[in-house]
């Protein structure tokens, strides 16, 4: 944690620019923290980084790892995202009419996934079914100034996420409204360093780092005064530890 240069094989096959994460997977001993709550065997961590300068096998990156890397299969990947897409001054309307329950049917109106410096600004979401908006595997993405004004579908299985951020990094979520959701302002599996700043939550039951290990993301100045903030969301083999360095 903390290192900007990093030992790689086959780092000749790296230029500079090139955008890569960084990925491991852990298998250590189940911890158990409480009753109901324990670290599952299996996590994943993963950062998306760029290549600064590649000198024989160190790469140099143009962030510092956010955590240590020391599970199984430590490794570095190439990735190409999609770079500056982005919606803005647009509204949806969902019409679907799948019931509340607790089955996993997840919708979602909008989903930008592989992206790097994507926006969506001004974009009013009403009566999704599940999820608005979901920003997958993406880095330094910007949501601002939207409406997600509620969610039909409030079951299990990933949905009524007012919205969603899906390992996914560096990025901001900013001036946003939510209204009736089951969660908001979600980091949900390994989404590091992230910012939610100035939202506003209304009816929506908690905001929550979600799934499993998301690591240093801020909180700054929501007004949530009708939610519960939860890290460690879960608390089952499914979502066994969350991560640490978060802050509120």
């Amino acid at each position: 944690r903390g290192d900007r240069t990093i030992t790689v094989d086959e780092a000749g096959q790296m230029s500079s620019g090139d955008e890569v994460f960084v990925l491991c997977d852990d298998y250590g001993d189940r911890i158990e923290y409480a009753a109901r709550n324990w670290r599952s065997r299996h996590y994943l961590l993963k950062q998306h980084l760029q290549v600064r300068s590649v000198d024989g096998n160190q790469i140099e990156l143009d962030g510092a790892l956010r955590h240590d890397f020391a599970g199984a299969s430590p490794r570095v990947y190439r990735w190409q995202p999609l770079r500056g897409f982005g919606i803005e001054h647009l509204s949806f309307e969902d019409k679907n009419s799948i019931p509340d329950s607790e089955a996993s049917n997840t919708f979602r109106t909008v989903r930008i996934d592989g992206s790097i410096d994507s926006w969506v600004w001004n974009v009013h979401f009403r009566n999704s079914t599940s999820i608005p908006l979901s920003i997958q595997r993406s880095r330094f993405a910007t949501v601002s100034e939207c409406l997600f004004n509620r969610a039909q579908h409030l079951g299990g299985g990933g949905n009524g996420y007012l919205p969603e951020l899906y390992q996914t990094d560096d990025s901001l979520v900013e001036y946003c409204t939510a209204i009736d959701g089951r969660h908001a302002l979600i980091c949900n599996w390994t989404c590091w360093g992230n910012v939610f700043r100035y939202n506003r939550l209304i009816g929506t039951p908690n905001t929550e780092t979600h799934g499993e290990y998301n690591v240093e993301n801020l909180y700054l100045r929501n007004d949530a005064r009708g939610s519960r903030m939860e890290i460690g969301g879960g608390g089952n083999t499914v979502h066994g530890h969350d991560g640490p360095h978060n802050e509120l």
